[in-house]
């Protein structure tokens, strides 16, 4: 997360917008550009209307006022993207700015057949991306990029046309495999039954590498990602609305925010609960007040892979993380910046879920800590780090109460270590988390996350021989230093 170039606060509404029209085929306009969707957002109970108070975005090519535009009785894909924007706040050197930008996960459905079929019109998806790309230029958060997905929907007729956007909206790669899950288990006592969110067409909904938020319901009219609650309820009466919570708010047990909306007086009651196992980041109890049936259960798990960083002492052959340290050498000598990103309890950042309270910063040798709370550099800050050693070329980071960043749960046999994102393609010892950790700025300006800064590292010798991971975890006396990429773990002691 860089200084005056991540964002980092989410201040936009939290519901998701639903947006219908009819669609008017055109040989000579984009579809993005054809005047089809409803004016305003598709609500049971209310209109919600935009809300500008910050950056409002330009109309493309608009010679109209706002006001005139607005008039219109139908809007294209573009002109509601603009209209209907998220809130992000900029952290500076000393302060915050906060800006309007369009959504960056849109879905757009139509019937088959229809234009948002992907099997008619193979191109629909990319076309539109393309669309946004140029028409909103300067304006997207372009460490997010533009997403759009195209679906079939049974529930529309011939020419009905859907579109749904909001922070709750996220659109996964095709072929793109879950890093974690949401899972509801209707009898709290068996774990063997649950279900899990999902689009209308079968990918799960939840819960991606990069995701950060999550709307579901009961039913695909009210949002893309269903959730079965088996509830007597009206489906269309209640929305759920998972989200991450702000900065420096998320500890050990309470990652996100779960609000249940809609005007349903019956709608289920969630309530927090200890987590009920060491997997699980959070848990909720869910009561159903209308109903007689007992309570029931809603689970959050950010990472369920094994490599996964760990708040807390795993089972297995546990290590603890003791150091970051970088010889940046063997990420490329063109590194111009580097930071670390710390939650409330001063452990390491391991899930896009997770928004840091501080973040410590490297700087031609130089260390300063930047607090998020504050929105500025505090060297006073407490949660940071502290540099062991720091030079222009090597840098060690311990916390500065010198306890562990976080825990790992090592594998007892031999396997590859890998960085890249795509981590579903191999069965590996997976540390793309460290992408959430924190990242470098190169002398060009390119900035990655310290997983990419491995991935695409050069073979050198020395990292060539720390590129698996098991062979001898079982054989390391405690309190032996271990470095694995930009880790540096010790086996636990007893």
């Amino acid at each position: 997360m860089a200084i005056g170039d991540l964002i980092i606060g989410r201040i936009g509404t939290p519901r998701t917008l639903r947006f219908v029209g009819t669609s008017r085929p055109s040989a000579t306009r984009p579809v993005a550009l054809e005047p089809i969707f409803s004016e305003v957002p598709i609500d049971e109970y209310e209109e919600i209307e935009p809300q500008h108070k910050y950056r409002w975005l330009p109309w493309p090519g608009a010679a109209a006022s706002s006001q005139q535009q607005r008039k219109r009785r139908s809007h294209s894909l573009i002109d509601v993207v603009r209209t209907y924007t998220n809130r992000l706040t900029y952290g500076l050197a000393n302060g915050s700015e906060t800006i309007e930008v369009p959504y960056n996960h849109i879905i757009c459905q139509s019937s088959k057949g229809g234009i948002f079929d992907p099997d008619a019109n193979p191109s629909i998806e990319s076309d539109i991306e393309s669309r946004l790309a140029m028409e909103c230029k300067g304006l997207y958060d372009v460490n997010v990029g533009i997403h759009v997905a195209c679906q079939v929907s049974d529930r529309l007729a011939n020419q009905d046309v859907e579109m749904f956007l909001g922070p709750g909206i996220f659109v996964p790669q095709r072929d793109e495999q879950p890093v974690g899950w949401l899972r509801f288990y209707p009898d709290r006592e068996n774990p063997a039954r649950y279900n899990e969110p999902s689009f209308e067409y079968g990918q799960r909904a939840a819960l991606y590498r990069r995701q950060t938020g999550l709307s579901f319901s009961i039913d695909h009219a009210v949002t893309p990602a269903t959730l079965p609650f088996n509830t007597q309820n009206d489906g269309r009466a209640t929305h759920f609305n998972l989200t991450s919570l702000p900065p420096g708010r998320a500890t050990a047990g309470h990652w996100a925010n779960l609000q249940s909306g809609g005007k349903s007086r019956t709608r289920p009651i969630l309530s927090a609960q200890p987590s009920p196992a060491p997997g699980v980041d959070q848990s909720w109890r869910v009561d159903f007040i209308s109903e007689n049936r007992p309570p029931a259960r809603l689970d959050l798990c950010l990472d369920r892979r094994p490599s996964r960083l760990w708040r807390h002492p795993p089972a297995g052959n546990p290590f603890e993380i003791l150091e970051i340290r970088l010889d940046l050498q063997d990420i490329g000598d063109q590194t111009s910046r580097l930071w670390v990103d710390l939650d409330a309890g001063g452990m390491l950042i391991g899930s896009a879920f997770s928004q840091p309270a501080s973040s410590i910063c490297w700087e031609a040798g130089a260390i300063s800590i930047y607090d998020w709370s504050k929105y500025r550099f505090d060297e006073r800050s407490g949660r940071g780090l502290v540099a062991q050693e720091s030079s222009r070329d090597f840098i060690r980071l311990v916390r500065h109460d010198r306890k562990p960043l976080g825990y790992l749960s090592l594998p007892a046999t031999e396997m590859s270590v890998l960085f890249f994102e795509e981590f579903w393609l191999h069965d590996a010892y997976h540390l793309d988390w460290l992408d959430f950790s924190g990242g470098i700025e190169f002398a060009d300006g390119k900035k990655v996350g310290l997983a990419a800064a491995f991935a695409n590292a050069g073979d050198t010798d020395r990292w060539a021989s720390s590129r698996s991971i098991g062979r001898e975890v079982g054989r390391v006396a405690s309190r032996t230093l271990w470095q694995i990429g930009p880790l540096v773990v010790a086996a636990m002691e007893g």
